[in-house]
């Protein structure tokens, strides 16, 4: 490929020998693969002059090197640039040449609008190892197909790293809120104070400490139920001794709708002490069924003891939220 110059004076012809030079040098690297030496040499002759040929160079090498939106930018700067000179050799064939390299560029790369917030600060942003932008973020801008990092920081905040997979013709929205620092330290201090606590510091961003687990209630222990109940029913159970004590009191006696008729005198004797079996059988029986019921009532209405569950410090703008299930 010939990346041709226009006629310039005299005083501008070692400038461009240079350029003519990085221009040589850059097509080699790419012959070669080295798409990253031949980006970084065509840019330096393009800081010396600027043409579309060497934009449409450009466009090809930072797509080969995994980075659609910068190939997009130069396909549509060649293909302007070529429309507005007219006296351009071979100006058909680049124009045609830049909008096929635009059309490959969408055809084979997603599209990702990132959003990063960090209050009054300004972040820096990284997306895999290309620095983006003020102008980038919350702009659509194409991105290869594959996995992608994002890295965030800002002074006071804490560096997060988002990791996502891209798919050829997706359009991929990502928003990023950075944390600040003292909300690492309120997490940080959790932990300490509380070393079985777990704490998450949610949003965009990894925990800034190991989750480790927090209080959360659960019902009490069964042997205290147990044991009331077991008492309970013991209460009861005597009922059922009282009851067979006052049958045998009534032992040779029949009991009549209004009267009790015996067969002999010590018999008679007896019947006083059924009607006081009949009592504490009675009794006993209503006793123990109320002692189970409190103790139900008393285990249902207990208070809760601790087992794990995961707290979450959720850390937005001036802000910080607590979740978890307590």
């Amino acid at each position: 490929m010939t990346l041709g110059t226009q006629r310039v004076s005299a005083q501008e012809a070692p400038d461009l020998a240079t350029r003519r030079l990085l221009i040589e040098q850059a097509q080699q690297s790419a012959g070669r693969g080295e798409h990253v030496a031949a980006i970084a040499l065509g840019e330096r002759a393009m800081g010396i002059q600027a043409t579309p040929s060497l934009m449409l160079f450009l466009a090809g090498e930072y797509l080969a090197s995994g980075q659609p939106h910068r190939a997009f930018t130069y396909s549509e700067r060649c293909a302007l640039e070529a429309g507005r000179t007219s006296v351009l050799p071979n100006r058909a064939a680049l124009l045609q040449a830049c909008s096929e390299r635009s059309q490959q560029v969408r055809a084979t790369s997603a599209v990702l609008v990132l959003r990063v917030s960090a209050g009054d600060a300004t972040a820096a942003v990284r997306l895999d190892e290309v620095e983006l932008s003020s102008a980038q973020l919350g702009a659509p801008m194409f991105i290869a197909a594959g996995a992608h990092t994002i890295r965030a920081q800002a002074p006071g905040y804490v560096a997060t790293q988002l990791t996502f997979e891209a798919r050829t013709g997706a359009t991929i929205e990502r928003q990023i809120a950075l944390v600040r620092e003292e909300t690492r330290v309120v997490a940080d201090r959790v932990v300490e104070a509380r070393p079985q606590a777990r704490v998450l510091v949610q949003g965009s961003r990894p925990p800034t400490a190991t989750p480790v687990d927090a209080p959360r209630a659960r019902r009490p222990s069964l042997v205290a139920p147990i044991v009331v109940t077991s008492s309970a029913l013991a209460v009861a159970a005597s009922s059922a001794v009282f009851f067979a004590l006052r049958s045998d009191s009534l032992r040779g006696c029949t009991l009549l709708a209004d009267e009790v008729r015996c067969v002999d005198r010590a018999s008679a004797d007896r019947v006083p002490d059924a009607r006081t079996y009949n009592g504490l059988a009675i009794g006993s029986l209503a006793a123990g069924l109320s002692i189970a019921a409190v103790g139900a009532v008393w285990w249902a209405l207990a208070a809760r003891r601790s087992e794990r569950t995961t707290v979450a410090l959720a850390a937005g703008v001036g802000s910080i939220e607590v979740r978890g299930a307590f």
